[in-house]
């Protein structure tokens, strides 16, 4: 059966004239008569009986007409649901993210694009960046956010990363001092990592390479601090300096996760500029050999414009 046979069908069946069928298809009377002998044809089935020119249909044509009538039904649905796909108004994005940025940052942009493409089911899972790697290299998610500083790279001398499984996009991130209010470095403006001599210090784990960066202008500098808390994620860091007369070194997806979750209470926390560099790396990743959707490509340019804003804007050091 063609599609053309049936909704000529269907339309003699609805209007009961072959006539009217015609004009309601926009085309001629003799293709549409053409159009049912050639399903009678097909099916091997008499639908209806010719009586003085008028089209009588017999019972196995109301069975096809019902039948029918869902067939287009699904046909008009698939067509709308491929329209609301190349329009980025429907799909699905499933993401992998280190944990840090899916306490707030994350969310929140899905939060946003969501609002503009409402059809999408967007999931999000919070997985330790090795693990993203894993599981977007075996093609699980659309895309996945991994933390340089933790990820074993394997790469070879194309720059692949998990041998060729995945492709990616780096960004450096510039780190910021968070300080109590109540601190005695709350007042400045820019924070000499001089400032921080025999102060304590909350820090990432001693593996991660913004605690080695620290740690080495440090020594370079000759300026001695005590780690009184270390934690896997930078925001466990912010939360240790509520009650804690510490800073902590965190990044600005931090900074931003931060200032969402206290938006509606008064924050004891400020995010002072750094006088030395120290950047975490990230970078946002795509299984190779799964072609994206339209809709994964559109978040991913959401997410790279988002993640160069954050990467480049001069923080003020306003109260949250």
């Amino acid at each position: 059966m063609k599609i053309s046979q049936i909704k000529a069908f269907r339309e003699v069946m609805l209007t009961g004239s072959v006539s009217q069928a015609a004009r309601n298809l926009h085309r001629t009377q003799p293709s549409v008569s053409a159009l049912i002998s050639s399903l009678e044809t097909d099916l091997g089935i008499q639908l209806f009986d010719r009586k003085r020119g008028r089209l009588i249909p017999v019972p196995e044509a109301h069975y096809l007409l019902k039948e029918s009538q869902q067939m287009l039904h699904q046909i008009d649905s698939i067509r709308d649901n491929l329209h609301k796909l190349k329009t980025g108004d429907s799909g699905s994005l499933k993401i992998a993210s280190m944990p840090g940025a899916s306490i707030a940052f994350l969310p929140d942009l899905l939060s946003r694009f969501g609002g503009e493409h409402s059809g999408v089911e967007m999931t999000l899972s919070a997985r330790y960046s090795e693990s993203v790697l894993r599981s977007v290299s075996s093609q699980q998610f659309d895309l996945g956010l991994v933390d340089m500083g933790l990820v074993d790279v394997l790469q070879n001398d194309n720059n692949d990363l998990f041998g060729g499984l995945v492709d990616i996009q780096q960004f450096r991130l510039p780190c910021f001092i968070a300080v109590p209010r109540a601190h005695p470095l709350a007042d400045e403006e820019t924070i000499d990592i001089r400032d921080l001599h025999d102060r304590s210090v909350a820090t990432l784990l001693e593996n991660h390479a913004v605690t080695r960066t620290f740690k080495s202008i440090c020594d370079a500098l000759d300026v001695n601090v005590r780690m009184s808390f270390t934690a896997e994620y930078f925001f466990a860091l912010v939360a240790y300096l509520a009650k804690t007369p510490a800073v902590a070194i965190v990044d600005p997806m931090t900074v931003e996760s931060y200032r969402l979750l206290a938006s509606e209470a008064k924050s004891e926390i400020l995010f002072k500029k750094l006088e030395q560099e120290i950047y975490l790396d990230v970078a946002i990743i795509w299984p190779r050999h799964r072609p994206q959707s339209l809709i994964t490509k559109k978040f991913s340019q959401f997410f790279i414009s988002e993640l160069c804003r954050i990467g480049a804007s001069e923080r003020d050091n306003s109260d949250i």
